[in-house]
């Protein structure tokens, strides 16, 4: 009896190693996928960008059906608070 469940645990293992394998020649990572390959423009309606959030929490709080405050961000023309700050304008000289 101990000699078949060592057969059925390398059994076990060769399947699991297997199917490692053949996930990674399904995932689709050239730019011919979708999901990864994403063309964005300003007259886009079927793409929403998140900018500032953990992927992890975004995951949850869209699975979970939590509610969420979604913010647009600024014109590109209007001059962003931070970065009128000091540290980031002395930032900015010593880059340029």
């Amino acid at each position: 009896m101990p000699h078949d469940r060592l057969k059925s645990e390398d059994v076990k293992s060769l399947v699991d190693s297997r199917l490692q394998e053949l996930r990674k020649r399904l995932l689709d990572s050239s730019r011919r996928n979708p999901l990864i390959n994403v063309r964005f423009s300003a007259t886009s309606t079927s793409i929403l960008r998140v900018v500032d959030e953990l992927p992890d929490v975004l995951r949850y709080n869209l699975t979970t059906g939590k509610s969420m405050r979604i913010v647009p961000l600024p014109a590109l023309e209007e001059e962003l608070p931070d970065e009128q700050d000091d540290t980031f304008l002395e930032a900015l000289y010593a880059a340029r």
